[in-house]
């Protein structure tokens, strides 16, 4: 509630949906919007009424005061995660694991929400502690996720194929039936286009090969960018495509049924409902 008192005419504007505070790009002090606009009456450049530094009107933002602890808090714990990075298995228990997420948790907090700068230092101090001591295996941690959600990435494109693509562009405004002859690509793979590139199939192909010499070529190898890699494409898959294909309106009934049912009424006015 504090965060909505205008520090100029010193009113609490929470419950006013007229006004909103308003905050200045240059120094992030905060006015209300009735404030702005008086202060601005006759001029184009005044000076912040807290700091005294110029600011021009254009300069002066609308933004909800708690979004500045949402931002500060995403940013705190993006940067905490990198650090605390573990998962359960590293660990020998849950409880052990409970522990590890409290202390992190402990950290994003101080951070985030202390007011005492030199309880934000300890912690500042001691993620940095950690970030050096533990240097290789948060290294190894941030790798094996990469190559988790590269993995579950292409899972994901190799079973969908282009198929959400395809009824995308089937019921958008001025479809045309050689649209159905476009080569689409699965947004994912667009997004993130370095996963399928020349020089990652040759790194999974040497990982795999590698494997293979160690003696594990017999366990399953993941699925490829393209369902054409490792398997054809599931004729249930086709099968569904081939029925969508007939079925052009709702109910199940095809176009040139629903022309013939249109004109019958059109013509025939016994068929009219009064």
């Amino acid at each position: 509630m504090e965060a909505y008192e205008c520090p100029v005419c010193h009113e609490n504007i929470y419950y006013d949906a007229a006004r909103r505070m308003m905050q200045a790009d240059v120094c992030g002090h905060r006015i209300c919007s009735k404030c702005v606009d008086k202060q601005y009456q006759n001029h184009y450049t005044i000076a912040c009424p807290i700091c005294r530094n110029p600011i021009n009107k254009d300069q002066w933002g609308d933004r909800e005061p708690d979004q500045n602890v949402y931002d500060g808090e995403k940013r705190v714990r993006r940067d905490v995660n990198a650090v605390y990075n573990r998962t359960r298995e590293d660990f020998a228990n849950t409880p052990l694991y409970n522990d590890y997420l409290e202390e992190k948790e402990e950290v994003v907090y101080v951070l985030v929400y202390s007011s005492r700068e030199e309880e934000k230092a300890e912690a500042r101090t001691k993620l940095e502690k950690y970030r050096n001591d533990n240097a290789t295996a948060i290294s190894a941690n941030r790798q094996k996720q990469e190559d988790q959600l590269a993995q579950k990435i292409r899972d994901i494109v190799s079973k969908e194929g282009d198929f959400y693509e395809r009824v995308k562009v089937k019921f958008q405004p001025g479809f045309a039936p050689a649209a159905q002859n476009l080569k689409l690509t699965h947004r994912l793979k667009v997004q993130y286009s370095h996963l399928f590139s020349d020089t990652a199939s040759q790194r999974r192909a040497a990982a795999a090969t590698a494997g293979a010499s160690t003696g594990s070529a017999g366990l399953p190898r993941p699925l490829g960018a393209f369902p054409s890699e490792d398997r054809p494409m599931p004729s249930e898959r086709a099968d569904y495509q081939r029925a969508v294909e007939a079925q052009k309106a709702a109910g199940g009934y095809s176009a040139a049924l629903c022309r013939r049912k249109a004109r019958q009424i059109l013509y025939d006015p016994s068929k009219w409902s009064t």
